[in-house]
């Protein structure tokens, strides 16, 4: 009897724990983004330390310590591989020491092979750049001091009411969430960029293509454009802080950059088969409609002009698509009062349509060369 009460006594405490464990989970995932983001602002506020100065040798002592600070302080922190890639990746900035920095993104590919990051690009003079809409609107939901401490924060929900630029906010970043850009595979394209930096454009094309060698391109970009279509998903469709592309993932960036390599080696076999490939997986609709205009040009100058005027109609397409939905959420904003009419308004989709006159007008330009 005895050992029968306290078997019932352990159970009913594990069924306890059990309960808090997962009422503590559920409140987690409860949180909206910009919750959780300001509960981690104590360590991702140090990616950002003189992150934006243009004299990156004068403040790197400083900005080096805030970074190293993530990795020592914060250990298991989700932002010590951001705070690794940067350090490696401005380090060579810095200290031109490319040759060194490529193996210390190996590692960072090993040590973290299911992380995620923010960041997206390497530029030789800058550094590592973080994601622009991330940068865009994380920065926002706290109030530093001089010293960097966080004296205040800015929830969405501070005056009771989120806007339909916070939903849209919202819904980026938590499809970032669910569906990533991975740690290795951006690590793996910096890796490349700096080969051509260094002027080793087969050393860069084969990251590139090791890269891509296992990626379903179709998939990726089934799951960004549904994504797109839901509630508030405009942001995936309509990427900041220019507006006027779909979210450009590493997957895309590195086709991008391989078309060029291709193109510089004159490996024009492979240039042709990876441009078909584009076109038949990833933009097959023009909702990437400045890739469908690149692909254009490229089957244009390979002498293959069906494909090209097929390109260039795929790529207007997709703007006039983007320009109805766009005047869509004009009117919508013109309902809530964030909108006005300008002078001589024909239709929200018209308004739309300006942004990219310029741009219809350059692709019909091109149809009209490829005619004569």
């Amino acid at each position: 009897m005895k050992n029968h009460c306290i078997l019932l006594i352990i159970s009913n405490i594990l069924s306890l724990v059990s309960f808090f464990l997962h009422a503590q989970n559920s409140i987690g995932e409860s949180q909206r983004w910009d919750e959780r983001m300001i509960n981690e602002a104590a360590v991702w506020k140090n990616l950002f330390l003189h992150y934006s100065k243009a004299d990156k040798t004068s403040y790197w002592p400083e900005r080096k310590l805030a970074l190293m600070k993530i990795v020592n302080e914060f250990p298991t922190s989700q932002w010590v591989d951001d705070a690794l890639l940067m350090i490696t990746n401005e380090k060579a900035v810095i200290e031109n020491n490319i040759d060194e920095a490529i193996p210390e993104l190996k590692k960072i590919q090993k040590n973290y092979p299911n992380e995620s990051t923010i960041i997206d690009f390497w530029h030789p003079h800058r550094g590592c750049q973080i994601n622009q809409t991330w940068l865009a609107w994380v920065p926002r939901l706290i109030v530093p001091d001089k010293n960097n401490n966080v004296i205040n924060t800015i929830p969405f929900d501070r005056d009771n009411h989120i806007d339909e630029l916070e939903l849209e906010a919202i819904t980026f970043f938590e499809h970032l969430e669910k569906y990533p850009e991975r740690t290795k595979d951006v690590a793996q394209y910096l890796i490349a960029l700096m080969l051509k930096q260094k002027g080793d454009a087969e050393g860069a094309i084969h990251e590139l293509e090791v890269l891509l060698s296992n990626k379903n391109l179709q998939n990726l970009r089934t799951i960004d454009y549904e994504a797109s279509k839901l509630p508030h998903g405009y942001l995936i469709e309509s990427v900041p802080p220019y507006n006027r592309f779909p979210l450009i993932r590493v997957e895309l960036a590195a086709c991008n950059l391989l078309l060029r390599l291709y193109s510089l080696q004159k490996e024009d076999h492979k240039l042709l088969q990876l441009a078909d490939k584009i076109a038949n997986e990833y933009s097959f609709d023009g909702w990437y409609w400045f890739i469908n205009k690149k692909l254009g040009n490229i089957y244009a100058q390979h002498n293959q002009p069906i494909k090209a005027q097929e390109q260039y109609q795929l790529s207007i397409g997709g703007i006039n698509k983007r320009c109805k939905n766009l005047g869509e959420r004009y009117k919508v904003f013109y309902e809530k009062g964030l909108a006005i009419k300008s002078k001589n308004f024909i239709s929200w989709e018209d308004e739309a349509l300006k942004i990219y006159y310029g741009d219809i007008t350059k692709i019909e330009m091109l149809q009209k060369n490829l005619e004569e």
